[in-house]
């Protein structure tokens, strides 16, 4: 399991793998590390499902899922929960003995208020990384008109939040 731990903190510029025309749905720049963890997208006002996770540096990003962005929205799975002060997402796919899941979490019923964002990789092999500070913004719940809902997520209390 990859996680990454991240406190509240407005993202760095050039702290994305998304392309200029493409929407950043989530990025996060690993600590210790130059790499970068990315979403990227078609622009949340198209009716496009693209949709890619990429993993790497700017000049050399080492994973992306699916390998087409074109419709990769299809291959993912979004859950919400919002009340007020309180909001959890996850973000989710599978590829191949591998489930990928970025988790945003924000609590600011709690004193001092809680921002975290965790993003694992459940399979064969287990490792924790964690984002530099001022590296990263948490999902951007658009993302939920390109995703399939996540009908079993606890978040979604079984069934999808659509905006």
């Amino acid at each position: 399991m990859i996680s990454i731990i991240m406190g509240q903190q407005a993202l760095a510029a050039n702290t994305t793998l998304c392309l200029a025309d493409e929407h950043d749905y989530f990025s996060c720049h690993i600590a210790q590390s130059n790499k970068v963890i990315s979403i990227c997208g078609s622009l949340p006002d198209t009716a496009d499902k693209d949709l890619q996770y990429r993993f790497g540096l700017p000049n050399n990003v080492e994973f992306v899922y699916p390998q087409s962005l074109k419709n990769g929205g299809d291959k993912f799975y979004f859950a919400e929960y919002v009340r007020s002060k309180v909001t959890k997402q996850s973000l989710h796919f599978k590829n191949k003995s591998y489930v990928y899941v970025v988790e945003v979490n924000s609590d600011a019923e709690e004193q001092p208020s809680q921002f975290e964002a965790i993003v694992s990789v459940e399979g064969p092999k287990s490792v924790t990384l964690s984002c530099k500070p001022k590296s990263f913004k948490g999902i951007d719940s658009a993302i939920s008109n390109i995703t399939k809902c996540d009908p079993d997520s606890a978040l979604n209390i079984g069934k999808c939040v659509k905006k």
